[in-house]
């Protein structure tokens, strides 16, 4: 009786260990997440200033091309 309750231990240790190690890949994959997320935000808002720098040189060279037609006459 002993005997199987020994091996009845080392399996539930195993399966601790097991867990805990799933614990270990799912809080890393939440850190990886979490990277992810703020990394697609950093292209995102460079994105969006690379787009807003674009409109505001479009802008300007529209101007500066009106006071070079204005200029000319």
């Amino acid at each position: 009786g002993g005997i199987v309750l020994a091996a009845g231990g080392i399996v539930l240790a195993a399966g601790g260990i097991v867990l805990a190690a799933g614990g270990i890949v799912l809080a890393a994959g939440g850190v990886v997440l979490v990277l992810l997320n703020f990394y697609m935000w950093l292209v995102v808002l460079e994105f969006l200033a690379g787009v807003a720098v674009l409109v505001k040189q479009s802008r300007l060279n529209f101007i500066s091309h009106k006071l070079q037609i204005f200029c000319s006459l």
